[in-house]
C-alpha cells in the first residue's frame, strides 16, 4: 500500500522536475547548457524524495519486516530518535541518492532523445523501440551510478538503532567479506536486480508515452 503511493510520487516529482525546470530555463536563460538545467532537476527532484521520506521510510520497513513488525519498529525509533528524526531517517541519503539517479537517468536520457531524433515517418513500433531502448539505457546508467548509496541508505531505514551512514557503510562492507571484494559487493548489493526491475518498469512507462504520443 505504501508502494502504491510513493511510487507513483516519485515518478511524477522526477518528471515534473525535468520538465519544469528545464522548460523554465530554455525560457528564461537559453544559453545555459542542457546538462546544467538537468542538475538543478535532479536538485528539485530530490528535494521531492525528502518530502515523501516518512512513506518511503514506511515502505522499506513494511518490506524488510512485514506488515506485523514494521509498525512497531517504527514507533521505538520514534521513542528513541525522535518523530521527526525517526519519520525522515535517511532522508540525506535519499537526496544524494536521488540526484546521483536522476541527473544520469535524465542526462543520458536527454543527450539520447538529442543523438538519436525521432523520425517523424516512424510508425508506432519504430517509436516504441526507440522510446523503450533510451529509456533502458538510461535506467541502466542511472542505476549503476547511485546503487551503492541507495544499498546503503535502505540499511540505514531499516535498522532498529539510529546508526550513522559511516557506520552502515563498514557494516555492509564487513558483511561481504571486507577491503576491495567488500567494497565491491556493496557496489553491485542487488544491482542486477534493480536493473532488471527499473528496465520493466521503464520499458512500460516508455509504452504508454509513446501511445499516448502517437
Amino acid at each position: 500500500s505504501f508502494a502504491i503511493v510513493v511510487g507513483p510520487l516519485g515518478r511524477f516529482g522526477d518528471t515534473a522536475a525535468n520538465e519544469g525546470i528545464l522548460a523554465v530555463m530554455a525560457d528564461l536563460f537559453p544559453a545555459v547548457p542542457v546538462a546544467v538545467a538537468t542538475m538543478l532537476a535532479s536538485a528539485g527532484a530530490a528535494a521531492w524524495r525528502v518530502a515523501t521520506q516518512p512513506i518511503q521510510n514506511m515502505k522499506t520497513l513494511m518490506q524488510v519486516e512485514g506488515a506485523d513488525k514494521a509498525f512497531g519498529v517504527m514507533a521505538s525509533k520514534m521513542a528513541d530518535m525522535g518523530a521527526a528524526s525517526a519519520l525522515w531517517d535517511g532522508a540525506a541519503g535519499t537526496m544524494g541518492a536521488t540526484w546521483m539517479g536522476h541527473y544520469p537517468w535524465f542526462a543520458t536520457n536527454n543527450f539520447l532523445r538529442t543523438a538519436w531524433p525521432e523520425s517523424p515517418d516512424a510508425g508506432k513500433a519504430a517509436k516504441l523501440l526507440r522510446n523503450a531502448l533510451i529509456g533502458f539505457c538510461s535506467s541502466m546508467v542511472s542505476d549503476c551510478v547511485a546503487n551503492p548509496l541507495r544499498a546503503i541508505t535502505t540499511k540505514k531505514q531499516t535498522m532498529a538503532n539510529a546508526t550513522g551512514y559511516l557506520a552502515v557503510t563498514q557494516l555492509i562492507i564487513a558483511e561481504k567479506g571486507g577491503g576491495v571484494e567488500g567494497v565491491l559487493g556493496l557496489m553491485g548489493r542487488g544491482l542486477a536486480t534493480k536493473i532488471i526491475s527499473n528496465g520493466i518498469q521503464v520499458g512500460g512507462r516508455e509504452r504508454c508515452l509513446c501511445l499516448a504520443v502517437t
